[in-house]
């Protein structure tokens, strides 16, 4: 099974993939998590991940962070795609950005896709927060009043 979360909002990405890490090792409780990133990334390894099992699981459970970003392991994960919608192991991909080729080619191959992006910002504000207006009666507050140096003896 493939999986695959991005978007702009990292939190709602890292929110959803830790959720589906989490039903993935409770439906699965034998199961073996490992976690990639694009530093860690070896060819040899992610062959390992998708024709490979565990000693003691029957199945793996690989949580993909961030190789979509960089062009070379993206360019190697579209072309080994097919080979990980076969395999016995879920593979769980989270990135920032994803070109439409790669999603096309997760998509082909049924991976599940989830976009994550904040909403729009509106006239009001950023992602849309409120101005607030304080109201201090008739003097407004300056620190060059004459209080201020008065009290600074």
């Amino acid at each position: 099974m493939i999986y695959l979360c991005f978007g702009n909002d990292r939190d709602k990405v890292l929110n959803r993939s830790s959720g589906l890490v989490d039903k993935a090792l409770s439906d699965l409780p034998d199961a073996l998590l490992v976690r990639i990133n694009v530093e860690g990334f070896e060819k040899a390894k992610f062959e390992e991940l998708i024709n490979g099992r565990s000693l003691f699981s029957k199945t793996i459970i690989v949580l993909c962070d961030g190789l979509l970003s960089n062009k070379e392991t993206s360019l190697y994960l579209s072309n080994k795609i097919e080979d990980v919608a076969v395999s016995a192991n879920s593979f769980i991909f989270r990135d920032g950005s994803v070109d439409k080729k790669t999603t096309d080619s997760f998509k082909k191959n049924g991976a599940k896709i989830e976009e994550l992006n904040l909403s729009p910002v509106n006239n009001s504000g950023y992602a849309g927060a409120r101005e607030v207006k304080l109201k201090t009666g008739y003097e407004s507050f300056n620190i060059w009043t004459e209080s201020y140096w008065l009290r600074r003896d």
